[in-house]
């Protein structure tokens, strides 16, 4: 199967402090990657490097067969990279529709302010946010201002405004953090459809779905990999089991 994104040595240091240190990383094209350590490991740190968030100190990343360790975040979002965070980045006031095609929008930053735009431009960018509405099933949603809506759905509208911008992979951070219950399967079941369409790389602490949505997984300790390998060779693994998942997976 091809590879999407490739790492090799790749790490950040904040002046003597190392956050990643020489991190190798595949991620296979319409697979799940998941990214699992304790608080601390240096996985947000990877993450920000690869979205290009931060500059890389030292390795090198390639996506889709082109070199990016110097490429602008946005030029990774041109490229089909997009990103979400841990803490939800919404506009609360404004309705679930009104949120993704603000997202569609700002995917073309350098052009949505171009009142001389024709109606076919923007239609267009309309159509997009109404097929990912209907994808991810909030269509019943569509008027809801999203600060009314659960936790839950508020992450779904999330994943919404990456999907709008076409990408070819899709960096997670997090998804579950702060879900109740209910929702969580919900999500779950999202991810497992998503990754028949888009390439994902997830981090995430919730070992239960971590074992059952992914394809590979790479463990971190203190800025480096660990361990690598299906979940249930991760499941298995005795230096894994020792700094992280103890007895409880």
């Amino acid at each position: 199967m091809a590879t999407i994104l490739t790492t090799r040595g790749l790490g950040l240091d904040y002046g003597n402090f190392t956050a990643v240190g020489k991190v190798d990383l595949d991620l296979e094209a319409n697979s799940l990657h998941s990214l699992i350590g304790p608080n601390g490991a240096g996985k947000t740190s990877f993450f920000n490097i690869v979205s290009g968030r931060l500059p890389a100190t030292r390795g090198t990343i390639e996506f889709d067969s082109k070199n990016i360790t110097r490429s602008p975040a946005h030029g990774r979002v041109k490229l089909g990279m997009a990103r979400s965070f841990q803490v939800t980045s919404l506009f609360p006031e404004s309705s679930v529709l009104d949120n993704l095609r603000l997202a569609a929008l700002g995917y073309e930053a350098d052009r949505s302010l171009r009142f001389w735009s024709t109606w076919s431009t923007e239609a267009g960018k309309h159509e997009i946010a109404d097929k990912v509405l209907v994808e991810l099933d909030l269509a019943r949603h569509a008027a809801t201002p999203v600060g009314a809506l659960s936790h839950g759905t508020q992450r779904l509208v999330e994943i919404g405004m990456c999907l709008v911008a076409k990408p070819k992979l899709l960096l997670l951070d997090e998804p579950m953090a702060g879900l109740g219950l209910a929702d969580v399967p919900r999500v779950s079941a999202l991810l497992l459809q998503l990754k028949a369409s888009y390439s994902i790389l997830l981090v995430e602490h919730n070992m239960h779905v971590v074992m059952g949505i992914s394809d590979r997984i790479t463990v971190m300790f203190q800025g480096n990999v660990i361990a690598e390998g299906s979940p249930e060779e991760i499941r298995h693994d005795a230096n894994v089991k020792r700094v992280y998942l103890g007895s409880s997976v």
